[in-house]
């Protein structure tokens, strides 16, 4: 594992700068000393309790135990509602209403507050009884969680889905309860045709937490059920005819001590298993970092705009929730509608310490010309990590009877003195990328013409060696090849490959992943635990790699079996906007691809009045991706192409239907004097040299509110089902707080903000926690208490608190 120890500065401004030389050297209340760090124990199975402190944290931005509050009526606030999803905290801005008063019941008295969460498609109305407020600690941290119960009606659901959650105290022991019941209605696709079904789920728990140790019981539904299916070749397994399903859910029992965690559920195979895990030796690993201004300390986000969360009226006259984001300059307005029509006004839901936010108005351009840059990378960023790449190659293979081999052969311009002909080698380590996958993402069609019969046969390849096989892929009669007998061999889709280095026997130093499944729904795969072998990967071949968002372009220069036989570059985007085109485009007169003949090749050319590619023949709109476009001057003789100048700028054009939306498409928010908003273009850093595992590895960093060139070890955990091993431990690099990256004549120190603990899994221990008192527990007990009745909501209120902060 790396601590990220910074190896040295990579640039002169650095070295002579005479500003703060290191994060301690900071002002004592900048951001970067005050902000402070989350942490959290990352554990799927037990993240049911989460909830318990994301309503906490938005009940304290109320203020509703301020005795300026209580008793005095109805007021409104803008609450921060802080989630966790897959690693990463995401934040939206809602609406509350809250009257807050004293009462008695049973002789105690107890703070009633009357949440109405306001909502045109997820109103909540809640009722909250505090008889003793829970303890945070300085960090926010909470030191107990008090006694008190929360009561909430969804009343957007039809029927309404139903919450409730409540704390005591019993025997010196913190007791959480948690029950829910949701009704959602989705479409699954099958062979039954399009099938809607209205999904049942419900969570039932309990936890007893003391200050070391602790145990509890969960029944969580299964919300993935109804996905894990081929909607080509069966219907959901939801899908029983009835219109309704009620999602399974398994419990989970668990019990912990100052040292281990033990687990125990059942599998996907309905076998119950007790996993342990370490909590004496837990793994960090830095979720999120903050970035600050090198000279005072300040959060670059507080003048940077990377993006902001809005609302806008659906077409229903429902209010609904967007997000405002770019990713390398590609703008776009994440919405549960997907595209929305031009001129949409939509309203900026991230102000503070004012009572409403800018409106815009949204426009949409259904291609991206981005041009290309290319930084030098290291092989050894994304050594050991599985990535993705596209494949689509033809060759024939050659048996050699003497050898006993298969030899790839294929077109070579420059054998036989430049004349031309075939150059075959050795394919024995390629063989095993013959082998389609299960979950249909590599295509593999393998042919045999027999030249004494005129006929053709279909082969497929297994492992042990070729088979004649049919369309439907069943496995035939065993293929046995004579000398000089001819295959010809395609392949297309996608391949996971992994850098091993390890070049034994010539092989390339890449090995390709055996993929036994593909999770459609989460964009998962799932490896078997060997790789199929070594992955062929052809000298002066270009690969586009793709590692969770980070883009990679290596290419195989030399072929000396080492590492430096690659050559590896990380790629950014600049993307041509309205207002940038002028300037970005000049000296441009088209674009084309390089090694199409110059005297009849296609030429496209921009038009920036409405962000199209135009083909150059006849200004007809290109509606397909074009990747890898070379810009050119036609030099002032468009007719003559002898004398056109490369102006080695590459540029990809991407396109989406507009009835279809997709990547391609770009929205911009566009205010009312008809200016562009654009978001700002991540921070991104000089090249900094990181200790990894004591090896020094060059990374190249960028930030947009995320960092990004860093291993995704988060994901990485997923797709190993948080089995934290000890090959995926020594991937993890953590930027530890102070690390200073510059760009240019500017430098930054970072800091982790958002830090999961991960806890390693171990073999049961001599005194493991006792399970038992957690399997005890009898759920059935936790039966929902009746709706909360808090009446219609007030009108007619005036902001009072915006994120926890008095409006001015």
């Amino acid at each position: 594992m790396s601590t990220g120890d910074s190896a040295g500065t990579l640039s002169l401004a650095g070295s002579i700068r005479t500003l703060a030389t290191s994060a301690a050297d900071l002002p004592a209340d900048s951001d970067y000393k005050t902000t402070p760090v989350a942490r959290y124990v990352d554990e799927p199975t037990l993240e049911v309790f989460g909830i318990i402190e994301t309503i906490l944290n938005a009940m304290t931005q109320t203020h509703y135990d301020d005795p300026a509050n209580v008793g005095a009526g109805p007021y409104k606030c803008m609450v921060a509602w802080y989630e966790e999803r897959d690693g990463k905290t995401t934040k939206d801005l809602e609406e509350w209403i809250v009257d807050s008063r004293m009462t008695t019941e049973n002789g105690q008295q107890v703070n009633l507050v009357h949440v109405w969460v306001v909502s045109d498609s997820d109103p909540v109305e809640v009722e909250v009884k505090i008889y003793q407020a829970p303890n945070q600690a300085a960090d926010g941290s909470y030191l107990d969680y008090g006694k008190w119960s929360i009561n909430a009606l969804l009343t957007g659901q039809t029927p309404p889905g139903r919450f409730y959650a409540d704390a005591d105290v019993v025997g010196g022991e913190t007791v959480l309860r948690l029950s829910e019941n949701m009704t959602y209605t989705d479409t699954f696709d099958g062979p039954s045709g399009s099938n809607t079904i209205t999904l049942t789920a419900s969570t039932r728990a309990i936890m007893h937490k003391g200050s070391g140790s602790g145990y509890g019981k969960a029944e969580i539904s299964d919300w993935s059920y109804c996905w894990n299916y081929d909607p080509g070749t069966e219907d959901s397994p939801c899908y029983d005819g009835s219109g309704s399903f009620t999602l399974p859910a398994s419990p989970v029992t668990y019990a912990y001590d100052s040292s281990t965690l033990a687990l125990q559920m059942t599998d996907t195979g309905n076998n119950v298993v007790t996993k342990y895990k370490d909590r004496s030796n837990p793994v960090e690993i830095a979720y999120r970092y903050g970035v600050f201004d090198g000279t005072s300390g300040a959060n670059v986000e507080k003048n940077r705009n990377f993006g902001f969360p809005v609302t806008y009226t659906d077409s229903n006259g429902n209010r609904q929730y967007g997000f405002y984001g770019a990713w390398q300059g590609h703008h776009q307005l994440w919405s549960p509608n997907g595209l929305l029509p031009d001129g949409t006004t939509v309203t900026r839901e991230d102000y503070s310490g004012q009572t409403s936010g800018k409106n815009y108005t949204t426009r949409t351009f259904n291609g991206t010309l981005t041009k290309r840059l290319l930084s030098s990378a290291d092989i050894s960023q994304i050594a050991g990590i599985p990535v993705e790449i596209w494949i689509g190659d033809s060759f024939d293979l050659v048996f050699d009877a003497t050898n006993n081999r298969w030899n790839k052969c294929l077109w070579d311009p420059q054998a036989n003195n430049g004349m031309g002909g075939e150059s075959c080698s050795d394919f024995t380590q390629g063989l095993a990328s013959l082998i389609p996958d299960p979950a249909g993402r590599k295509e593999v069609s393998i042919n045999y013409w027999d030249m004494g019969t005129n006929s053709s046969t279909m082969l497929m390849y297994d492992g042990s060696g070729f088979f004649e096989t049919d369309n439907m892929g069943n496995k035939g009669m065993a293929f046995v090849p004579a000398d000089q007998d001819r295959l010809n061999v395609w392949m297309g889709g996608s391949v996971y490959i992994e850098y091993t280095g390890d070049f034994t026997g010539g092989a390339s130093g890449w090995e390709e992943k055996d993929l036994v499944s593909f999770d459609q729904q989460t964009w998962t795969p799932t490896f078997a635990q060997t790789n199929l072998g070594p992955f062929d990967f052809p000298l002066d071949r270009e690969y586009y790699v793709n590692n969770r968002g980070v883009n990679f372009v290596v290419r195989r220069i030399a072929a000396n079996g080492t590492a430096n036989d690659y050559q590896v570059q990380m790629e950014q985007q600049l993307v041509v906007t309205p207002d940038n085109a002028a300037t970005l485009l000049s000296g441009i007169s088209y674009f084309a691809y390089p090694w199409d003949d110059p005297t009849n090749r296609s030429r496209y050319v921009f038009d920036p009045a409405n962000m199209l590619l135009r083909d150059s023949s006849d200004s007809s709109a290109v509606t397909v991706g074009q990747w890898g476009l070379m810009a050119y001057d036609d030099n002032g003789t468009s007719s003559d192409p002898s004398d056109d100048i490369a102006l080695n700028m590459q540029f990809n054009w991407e396109y989406a239907d507009p009835q279809a939306g997709g990547w391609g498409a770009v929205t911009y928010l566009v205010d009312g004097s008809g200016n562009y908003l654009y978001l700002d273009d991540p921070l991104r850093f000089d090249p900094v040299t990181l200790s990894v595992n004591g090896t020094p590895i060059n990374f190249s960093l960028e930030f947009d509110g995320w960092m990004h060139g860093l291993p995704d070890m988060r994901w990485e955990l997923e797709k190993n089902h948080f089995e934290l091993t000890q090959e995926l431990a020594s991937k993890i690099v953590n930027l530890p707080a102070g690390t200073e990256l510059t760009s240019g004549s500017a430098n930054y120190f970072v800091k982790p903000i958002e830090i999961g603990v991960i806890l390693p899994t171990i073999s049961a221990p001599a005194n493991a926690p006792d399970l038992a008192p957690a399997a005890a527990l009898d759920l059935s007990s936790l039966v929902l208490p009746a709706a909360p009745s808090i009446g219609t909501p007030p009108s007619g209120l005036s902001v009072k608190y915006v994120e926890g902060e008095a409006v001015q």
